[in-house]
């Protein structure tokens, strides 16, 4: 599915030349929901989860549009959270809505996440839990201020010592930039 997506983003994107995030997750829908003949009456429903971002570092203008995903923006040592929609690219439901279009004013130093579900829905911890999702948020403020290459590494060690003996369940995606 991955890679079934990174050539529609390609062909979306620089081919057809859509620029509004909401749209590339509109026309990627569309095309997978095409290239896997899927219908409503299909049990085949596969999908996938992304984060889409389109900055403009002059501006300082964020657009974000999310299938299941969710944006964080840590802003003067406060954390935002923009939900991506609920609902995947592709065939999940009959219930198809257009994808949404969050956009937003940043500040210089400014810190935006996107991320997979991998790292808060990884078990550890002394009774073998999930991470949760308000542990991630709070770890991400709490290292935001640092250099990007730190807190790479105390995303890794917070990680390491959260698993223990645990095994990784799921692929952990995040990417931060600074404004």
């Amino acid at each position: 599915m991955s890679m079934i997506g990174t050539s529609l983003l390609n062909e979306i994107i620089v081919e057809k030349g859509i620029k509004d995030t909401n749209k590339i997750l509109d026309e990627m829908r569309k095309q997978i929901i095409k290239s896997l003949n899927q219908d409503t009456e299909d049990d085949q429903k596969d999908g996938m989860d992304i984060s889409i971002c389109k900055l403009n570092m002059k501006k300082k203008t964020l657009e974000f549009s999310g299938a299941h995903n969710p944006l964080v923006v840590v802003s003067e040592n406060e954390l935002s959270t923009f939900k991506g929609d609920s609902q995947a690219v592709g065939l999940e439901t009959v219930d198809i809505k257009p994808f949404t279009k969050h956009s937003m004013k940043l500040k210089k130093d400014d810190m935006i996440y996107i991320y997979s579900d991998g790292y808060q829905d990884q078990f550890g911890g002394d009774n073998g839990k999930k991470y949760m999702t308000a542990n991630f948020k709070k770890l991400l403020l709490k290292i935001s201020k640092e250099e990007e290459k730190k807190q790479n590494k105390l995303l890794e060690i917070e990680l390491a010592n959260w698993m223990q003996k645990e095994e990784q369940i799921d692929d952990i995606c995040i990417m931060g930039v600074r404004v």
